[in-house]
Formats: structure tokens, sequence, C-alpha cells
């Protein structure tokens, strides 16, 4: 039985594949696998639940490649000997990890993870040759960035729109604009002070 490591990109798959040899098959999972449910409906049990990370409802991605590719996936897991998880090392990538485990239903007595900065074959081999375990805190940070990306995005772009249509606020534009309007507001204030208390030319 096979190895299977789950890599996110398609380019990577064959890549890694040829450098880890026999006994092992590489795939692609695209990205994430499950996205958060649509709409804010679930925002306020979310709150209510003093936010806590297990009640943000998650959903299987539903387009076409990812449900080929969720199936595929599973058989390949079924099969397999042990089950790796190489999505990438940030928090995006150990998100992509902890639904992978989950969706797929991968007993963790039978599943590692490895995490790696560049595709050369003595990175893989040392990445494969030392396995980690998934690291929560990682995860939780991509979980906060979701809800507040969301809960931006849904409650902060439509005010836009009676502006111009297509405009977007998010976890990053938001702040930062508020940040611009807040030292706008100081630069103008000390601008006023700066020019009340200057001297006439006929006080000098």
């Amino acid at each position: 039985m096979p190895v299977l490591v789950i890599v996110e990109s398609r380019a990577k798959a064959p890549k890694i594949e040829k450098m880890l040899g026999p006994g092992y098959k590489v795939m692609p999972c695209y990205g994430h696998v499950q996205e958060l449910a649509s709409g804010l409906k679930w925002v306020d049990e979310h709150k209510a639940n003093g936010w806590n990370p297990d009640t943000i409802p998650y959903q299987p991605k539903s387009d076409p490649l990812a449900k080929k590719t969720l199936i595929a996936l599973r058989k390949a897991a079924r099969g397999a000997s042990k089950v790796i998880i190489a999505s990438d090392m940030d928090r995006e990538g150990e998100a992509i990890g902890y639904h992978l485990q989950s969706v797929l239903r991968l007993p963790k007595s039978r599943t590692e993870r490895i995490v790696f900065d560049q595709v050369t074959p003595e990175a893989i081999r040392e990445a494969v040759a030392h396995p980690t375990v998934l690291r929560e805190s990682l995860y939780r940070a991509q979980q906060a960035r979701s809800v507040v990306d969301r809960v931006f995005g849904y409650t902060v772009s439509p005010l836009l729109w009676d502006i111009q249509q297509r405009l977007s606020a998010g976890r990053c534009q938001s702040p930062a604009l508020r940040w611009l309007v807040e030292r706008q507001a100081a630069f103008m204030q000390t601008s006023s002070c700066l020019l009340y208390t200057s001297p006439s030319p006929r006080d000098q």
C-alpha cells in the first residue's frame, strides 16, 4: 500500500512524487476543501457561544473540481498505508490540513503533517523523515481571520456600493481606512492649533 501525500498545488504534485520515489503517491487538493457557510445567519450563534471556533459552520466546497477532487482523495486515502498532509506551512495551509483530516475522516494514527519551505529533494526527504503535527494555534488564527473578513465584507461592503458598485471592504481595508481617517483628523486638529497660535506679522 502506498503512502499518500496531499499537497495544495497540482504543479507540485508530480515534482514531489518524483523526489520521493516508489511507494509514494502525491495528489493535490487544489487549495481549500471547505468554506464558511454563506451569509451571516450563523454569526449571532457564534457570538452567543463566546466566539467559540467550534461553532464556525463549514461546508465542503461545491464546485465540480472540488467534488471530483474529494472523491479521488477519499479513494486514495482508503487504499493508503499512511496519509501525509503537506499543505503550505502558513495559517491557510494549516486550515487546509485540518479540513482535510476532517472531510476525509483521516485517523490520527495513520496521519502525519510535514512542512517545508522549498521544493528540493533534500527538503522533502528531511520533512518526511521528521514529521510533525497540525498546529492548532495557526488554525485558530486562520479561523479568526476568516470570520473577521466575512463580517467586515458582508456588513461594510454594501455601504460602499452607494458610492460605487463592486467596491469591497475586508479585514485589511477597513481598519486601514479607519487609521487613515483618525490620522487625518489628528493632523487637521494639530494644523488648526498651529494656525490659531501662530503669531501674526504685526506681533513680530
